[in-house]
């Protein structure tokens, strides 16, 4: 009997333990899906640049071009109070919230040479990093640092 009770008992704690893990892996997973959106995202948005408005570190406005020719006007931008970042088309007055448990989103401007520039004129590339915070399964926390760079590749310098 306590055999078995033994035996009932390592069987039990197994199965604990491996619901645990797939608990883990699907916060994982979800947290990654969400960022990669966010990150593809932005390079749809980003690559066909047509004319930058404004370059800030939490802040981008720009005027982009889709393939049939259309202008639309955009921000990027972090919303620190709600920790979120924000798409707005200024074209069309509307706003969706691109991603979510944001810590810290930044822009960083690159002339066509790849150095550094805070010129609208010369920007070329833009560098966005943002931290996200995800919160386990465990209610332990983790912070994820994602950084991509987009060419504009509409942009006449």
């Amino acid at each position: 009997m306590t055999i078995t009770l033994l035996f009932m008992g390592g069987i039990l704690t197994a199965f604990i333990a491996i619901g645990r893990g797939m608990n883990i892996s699907m916060a994982h997973t979800t947290e990654s899906g969400k960022l990669n959106y966010a990150i593809a995202r932005i390079s749809r948005t980003l690559r066909p640049i047509s004319e930058v408005h404004y370059a800030g570190s939490d802040y981008f406005e720009f005027t982009t071009t889709d393939m049939e020719g259309n202008d639309e006007r955009i921000r990027l931008y972090y919303n620190n109070q709600t920790q979120e970042l924000i798409e707005k088309s200024i074209t069309d007055n509307e706003e969706l919230v691109i991603l979510e448990d944001v810590q810290t989103a930044k822009f960083n401007y690159f002339d066509r040479h790849g150095d550094t520039t805070n010129t609208l004129i010369d920007m070329n590339a833009v560098q966005f990093e943002v931290q996200t915070l995800r919160t386990e399964t465990t209610d332990t926390e983790t912070v994820t640092t994602e950084t991509a760079i987009f060419t504009f590749r509409n942009r006449t310098i």
